[in-house]
């Protein structure tokens, strides 16, 4: 296994080492291992298509290098994972380091240059070298594939962990085309002749497949979203425990950090950004460390005209009030597309990203705490301030 290692240190797509999860092992690290458990119970089961969103830094990408490091043939991680709780469960040894692991984190094929246009190209052309290189008595060295061709060629079982996996609809929310082929390219992967090829699909990103009118070409995926979090709910994000204890380590106090961070119940949970409590044990200041994403820019527009009153509706929520929506117009709302029609699916799109909290019980939005509280308000009064 070691030999296997060295020989493969550069990869980036197939068969990927372990070096990401390790440095984050390394560093804070919160147990969350036990995910895993949960991910074995769906290898080769008609559940094995699994999509769970979050907002950004909730630690989706930590959990998908934990998951690689676990499954990946091309890293040896048992002394990694030894000391988690994962190691004390039944199955632990079964599917350590025992699947060909196919690893996609869909910024990586970012194309500024050509607003998207060479993005797909771009991807082919990088996993499938990496493919071909892997697995050379398999695959045409001169032969063009496309992926799913190439999987098709192949003929081997794969584990697929995707990150990002909207990156192309918040990157390039314009391009149409781009938007079709890319689902096309999902559905050749994991639908029809396709999904024969995979073992488990476990993708994340920031806003649900439902979102974008993709059900019905992706309709084999079971979505956890941050509003329906199924038993993902605990492994994303900090829960009060988790924070409690990273404070009395620290000597940070509680109750400012929870005023700061809190407000997030996801499946009965009360959830903290870890991000945030990340850099607050660093730089021991409580500030927002709320960073922007480029799908928030979807909605500043909207925001900024007042749209149906959205943004007064804003600063209200900003002073502690809350906003009641019945739950069927919740639900609804997820497969809403991007246009907006009133500003009910507005507030829906800004709870999966992260600025709005969500009761389902009392059927009401909120905003969460102050971080978020601070960066609603902000954008609100600089853009009164740009009006005047």
């Amino acid at each position: 296994m070691n030999e296997q290692v060295n020989s493969r240190e550069n990869f980036m797509y197939v068969n990927v080492d372990n070096v990401s999860f390790q440095m984050e092992f390394d560093d804070e690290y919160v147990d969350k291992s036990v995910l895993i458990s949960l991910t074995n119970n769906f290898i080769n089961k008609s559940r094995r298509f699994i999509c769970v969103t979050r907002p950004r830094r909730f630690g989706k990408s930590v959990t998908l290098d934990m998951l690689n490091a676990y499954y990946s043939k091309g890293c040896d991680s048992r002394a990694l994972f030894s000391d988690l709780n994962i190691a004390s469960t039944p199955d632990f040894e079964k599917h350590l380091n025992q699947h060909d692991v196919l690893f996609l984190n869909m910024m990586s094929f970012e194309d500024n240059e050509f607003n998207g246009e060479k993005y797909l190209d771009i991807l082919n052309q990088k996993v499938v070298s990496e493919l071909k290189e892997t697995y050379p008595d398999r695959l045409v060295k001169d032969k063009s594939y496309s992926l799913p061709d190439a999987i098709s060629s192949l003929k081997k079982r794969f584990i697929f962990i995707i990150d990002e996996w909207d990156f192309v609809f918040r990157e390039y929310p314009n391009n149409a085309n781009l938007h079709k082929n890319f689902i096309d390219l999902l559905r050749a992967l994991f639908k029809g002749v396709g999904e024969r090829f995979a073992e488990l699909v476990y993708m994340t990103g920031i806003l649900p497949i439902a979102r974008y009118n993709t059900q019905s070409a992706l309709n084999n995926f079971i979505e956890y979203t941050i509003i329906n979090s199924g038993p993902f709910s605990q492994y994303y994000g900090f829960t009060e425990n988790e924070v409690n204890g990273l404070c009395n380590k620290y000597n940070l106090d509680f109750e400012t950090t929870k005023f700061w961070y809190d407000g997030y119940k996801v499946g009965g949970y009360e959830i903290y950004n870890p991000s945030s409590i990340k850099k607050l044990i660093t730089l021991r200041g409580f500030q927002s460390y709320w960073s922007d994403t480029s799908a928030y820019g979807l909605v500043k527009e909207a925001i900024n005209l007042n749209f149906e009153g959205l943004k007064d509706d804003i600063i209200k929520l900003c002073s502690g009030d809350t906003i009641s929506i019945p739950l069927p117009e919740i639900k609804s709302y997820n497969t809403a597309d991007l246009n907006f029609k009133n500003k009910v699916a507005i507030y829906v799109y800004l709870v999966h990203l992260g600025y709005l909290g969500c009761n389902l019980e009392e059927g009401i939005i909120y905003v969460p705490n102050e971080e978020t509280r601070l960066e609603l308000f902000k954008f609100c009064k600089r853009k009164s301030l740009d009006s005047i």
